[in-house]
């Protein structure tokens, strides 16, 4: 559990960086939020930026519990663009936020933010990630980005063949090809179709720092991630 100081040092490192960064979007999984109106959340959006959440839900038991709520995912969006927030089905395996965004900085997509927490069960999750995509298939130009706790560096994993085939038959193309946390495997993706589909720039840093799992930007034109 993080003290007081070390959460407001991460989230005004977190507002630092997109801010510095300019980034257009910046998608942020493992919030340990628990609503809208949390202030360790409010306090990662630098000025000029409004945000999307999805917190995960305590059950009953914790829900008068005051330790960190594990889990939870966000988008944070710079002022000038619109959103539309999609509804899509409940899922069991995996926390996500789904949005329409559109707007002057030449973005007009579908985002989703995907966390899938361990030890989802793989068999239901590929189940679930095939309705999601499926539901989100009329959308010409859609961004895919998150932690799936899948080790894709391990080309010949079965999980890896399933989920390669998988966004292969949707037309969606993963661009992040390096380790993304401290272990040295690849868990986290950056999946696009459409208008989005050539990123000519990605930057995977070190795993490790504020988080295990690396920072992970990219370009598309004017669209920085």
């Amino acid at each position: 559990m993080l003290g007081r100081s070390n959460v407001q040092k991460i989230s005004d490192c977190i507002s630092s960086w997109i801010g510095d960064e300019r980034l257009s979007l910046a998608a942020i999984v493992e919030t340990w939020h628990d609503g809208v109106d949390s202030p360790r959340l409010a306090a990662c959006a630098p000025p000029g930026y409004n945000y999307v959440e999805r917190a995960r839900t305590r059950s009953p038991i914790s829900a008068s519990d005051m330790t960190s709520n594990h889990g939870g995912v966000s988008l944070f969006y710079r002022s000038e663009l619109h959103r539309r927030r999609v509804s899509l089905t409940e899922y069991t395996t995996m926390e996500l936020v789904c949005v329409s965004l559109y707007g002057a900085v030449g973005i007009n997509t579908l985002v989703i933010v995907v966390y899938r927490p361990p030890p989802a069960p793989s068999c239901l999750f590929f189940d679930e990630l095939a309705d999601l995509l499926e539901r989100t298939a009329r959308y010409s130009s859609l961004m895919l980005v998150g932690d799936l706790n899948l080790h894709l560096d391990v080309h010949d994993n079965a999980d890896t063949v399933k989920f390669e085939l998988l966004v292969s038959s949707f037309n969606l193309v993963q661009h992040v090809t390096g380790p993304t946390q401290v272990a040295g495997h690849l868990l986290d993706v950056v999946l696009t179709r459409g208008e989005l589909l050539y990123v000519p720039l990605v930057d995977v840093s070190p795993p490790g720092g504020l988080s295990d799992h690396s920072l992970i930007v990219f370009e598309e034109e004017t669209l920085f991630i």
